[in-house]
């Protein structure tokens, strides 16, 4: 089986920290020069609090709590325009506590048939072993970790599921996740910016290779 290209795909950056969720309007990023003031005036605001941000534009959307915020696009052409938009704001509020970052790729894609679906899971999870223990085993999800292929904190976390969104389908979860400890979060969050500077290309890369790789046919 060989599945180049997705049926639904996105990106997206999750940092991990301390926020103040109502600094994150549309507004205040338009008056940085982060979105053009046309989008900020035509955003879907769904909620401003203390507590929480979310708001969607063309192309992004924004969900930012006290412990997170969440930047995701499903347009392949925003994936640079997504990265920039974080470089950019935590460069503006570079005292920001982050110890954490997620660079997530989610894919569905179809299965050319019912039969093809169910091989595909056959093959990452057999069903042998559960020969007496269930009837009629399948793949609900599997959770796979590996260590970094780098010299950075972190993991490398890949899931896999039948997809929600299409029928026969398959769901690809591939995220790349970064840590830093110690006095590097004491500096706010310079160290996880950088990271994203230079690895966003090689992280993108390599999670289309992850996915790529579970597609290919033995």
């Amino acid at each position: 089986m060989s599945l180049t290209k997705p049926g639904i795909e996105g990106v997206g950056i999750v940092l991990v920290g301390s926020f103040n969720p109502k600094i994150f309007q549309p507004a205040w990023f338009a008056a940085e020069n982060l979105i053009r003031e046309e989008e900020a005036q035509a955003a879907n605001i769904q909620l401003i609090h203390p507590k929480v941000a979310i708001f969607s534009l063309d192309w992004l959307h924004l969900q930012v709590t006290e412990e997170q915020f969440t930047a995701t696009t499903t347009q392949s052409s925003f994936y640079e325009p997504l990265r920039d938009l974080v470089l950019g704001t935590f460069r503006l509020l570079r005292h920001t506590p982050v110890q954490m970052m997620g660079l997530n790729r989610d894919s569905h894609f179809r299965m050319p048939t019912e039969e093809a679906w169910h091989a595909f899971g056959h093959r990452l999870t057999p069903k042998e072993p559960w020969a007496g223990v269930l009837k009629e085993p399948g793949m609900r999800s599997l959770t796979m970790e590996g260590l970094r292929p780098d010299d950075l904190q972190g993991y490398i976390r890949v899931r896999v599921e039948p997809s929600g969104r299409i029928s026969p389908g398959v769901f690809i979860n591939v995220n790349d996740h970064y840590v830093v400890k110690g006095a590097e979060i004491s500096q706010g969050c310079d160290e996880i910016i950088d990271i994203l500077d230079r690895e966003w290309k090689r992280s993108l890369d390599r999670s289309a290779e992850i996915v790529s790789s579970l597609l290919e046919s033995q």
